[in-house]
């Protein structure tokens, strides 16, 4: 083995010498990067779940229930910003 590829301030990254300086900048790029993908993520996803829930409309007995008590019980001849 040549000695001149053999150093100590070398790290073997997948079997690649890499001087410690471009170690720490490739991993802060490989970070960075899973970072930015995982945001994008979470805000698709977000975005994707806020338009089907937004269709939704709840039909069960319970709900029709409550929504048809709430009507019942509100008195449409009081101002709401004076009450």
């Amino acid at each position: 083995m040549d000695k001149r590829l053999i150093n100590s301030e070398s790290y073997d990254l997948f079997r690649i010498k890499v001087k410690p300086r471009i170690l720490k900048t490739k991993i802060l790029i490989i970070i960075a990067s899973t970072i930015m993908i995982l945001i994008i993520l979470i805000f698709l996803l977000t975005k994707t779940s806020a338009k089907t829930n937004n269709n939704e409309t709840c039909q069960s007995k319970s709900c029709i229930n409550a929504a048809d008590n709430i009507l019942n019980n509100i008195d449409v001849k009081i101002d709401p910003c004076k009450n």
